[in-house]
């Protein structure tokens, strides 16, 4: 079984008849054709998930255990280097700045 990437046409698409499902699960009147175009969007949205399941689990994964902990990391850094430099930024300021803050 051949299987193609998912496009951003796709993904748009995905990503649009998931916003219209949100908007017609608020609605409090149910009509047939409300009730119609869940359906629709269900099916719809069920086999394009499925199709790609493997890579929204794969972006997942790599977010969750790769970019995650980079983004640590970088904060990481950036929260030392500002503790670093601010002794030094207070040494340097004159009088008058220091009383503004």
């Amino acid at each position: 079984m051949t299987q193609e990437s998912l496009s951003q046409k796709e993904a748009t698409e995905l990503a649009g008849a998931f916003a219209r499902l949100q908007e017609l699960g608020g609605n409090k009147i149910i009509t047939t054709e409300s009730a119609a175009e869940k359906r629709a969007l269900d099916k719809f949205l069920s086999e394009g998930m499925t199709r790609h399941a493997n890579e929204f689990l794969g972006c997942w994964f790599a977010v969750r255990h790769e970019y995650e902990p980079l983004v640590g990391i970088v904060a990481s850094i950036i929260r030392r280097a500002t503790a670093i430099n601010s002794p030094r930024a207070q040494q340097t300021a004159t009088p008058e700045q220091i009383s503004a803050q």
